[in-house]
């Protein structure tokens, strides 16, 4: 059943109140990844599952990795929590979790964020990059939260997730989304996975209600439809091979791996970078300014891949104005 279907048959239901224990929301879901379904935490999109797990460990000190997603460092804030701000390595082989340095500095207590495929870089760690020291680090006490929101729309997805792991290690928590991959940002459903002990307590302080009735009903659809996810991936690998043809050969822009949906460029300087978006939006065309991502400056946008006929005349303005 698709998700638009699913909606619609489950509109009849939004009078009563939604279950909130997600049974069969979780029952999908487990047998969708093969994990334990006391592992899984449903929330109200991706941010709900963070920080209701945020609440439940009440770090000493919060790690943030720049460039970064806004939203970590602005919901540790919002709880006070003390947030360390350290930046991802970076190289020709693009960017890499500095994990030497944060061995040394990280204490029990404390929690490290990673977001893997990585916000705004498109970079996409594998297990043999992360597993290793995530581990390590769990085994003495800091806690790692995974955000793994994107990681749907990396084929063969288990090669970079530890969504397995989660299930049995303490003090590791890996949040998935089901907003990005299967477009349902107005309803909103997210989840995160820990030891069944862990997320037992942190269900006994929540508000169980917060998931409503479509948001289940679509979340059921989507991951029991492999369909969708074939189409997705299929269309993703043409479209960044067409990102990587033109963005990434031409002599002016330097562009990072493209591992999911979007991509990060480099003009030359933000002056170019300012003049070419402003063009852009004379036609409607817009890029994310990325100047306000820790470790970021001006020339740098991120950019969203749509159908071809979007990017082809994305790119025929962009080259155009670049002359």
């Amino acid at each position: 059943m698709s998700v638009w279907q699913a909606i619609t048959d489950a509109l009849p239901a939004i009078v009563h109140y939604p279950d909130a224990c997600h049974r069969q929301v979780k029952e999908v879901v487990a047998k969708r990844f093969g994990i334990c379904e006391n592992s899984i935490l449903c929330g109200n999109g991706a941010m709900e599952a963070l920080e209701l797990t945020l609440r439940h460990v009440h770090p000493a000190r919060i790690i943030v990795l720049h460039p970064a997603f806004g939203e970590y460092e602005a919901v540790a804030r919002r709880h006070g929590y003390e947030v360390i701000g350290l930046s991802l390595t970076h190289d020709e082989d693009g960017y890499r979790v500095p994990f030497s340095s944060l061995h040394a500095k990280l204490a029990p207590g404390d929690m490290l964020m990673i977001n893997n495929p990585h916000n705004p870089t498109s970079q996409v760690w594998s297990r043999e990059d992360l597993r290793d020291h995530v581990l390590a680090l769990c085994a003495r006490q800091i806690t790692v939260l995974l955000d793994e929101s994107f990681i749907d729309f990396v084929p063969g997805d288990e090669s970079c997730s530890l969504l397995q792991e989660a299930q049995h290690v303490k003090h590791l928590y890996v949040i998935r989304s089901a907003t990005k991959f299967y477009a349902i940002p107005g309803l909103r459903f997210g989840f995160a996975v820990g030891r069944a002990s862990e997320i037992e307590a942190i269900e006994s302080d929540r508000d169980g209600w917060s998931v409503n009735t479509l948001a289940q009903a679509a979340a059921v659809a989507a991951y029991q439809d492999q369909t969708f996810a074939t189409q997705t991936h299929d269309w993703l690998i043409r479209e960044q091979s067409y990102i990587a043809a033109t963005w990434g050969t031409h002599a002016q822009l330097a562009i990072e791996s493209v591992g999911v949906n979007f991509f990060l460029v480099r003009f030359p300087d933000a002056d170019t970078a300012m003049r070419i978006t402003t063009g852009l939006q004379e036609v409607g065309i817009w890029l994310r300014d990325c100047s306000s991502f820790q470790g970021l400056d001006g020339a740098y946008r991120r950019v969203a891949i749509k159908t071809r006929e979007d990017n082809e005349r994305v790119w025929t303005h962009v080259s155009r104005l670049l002359g």
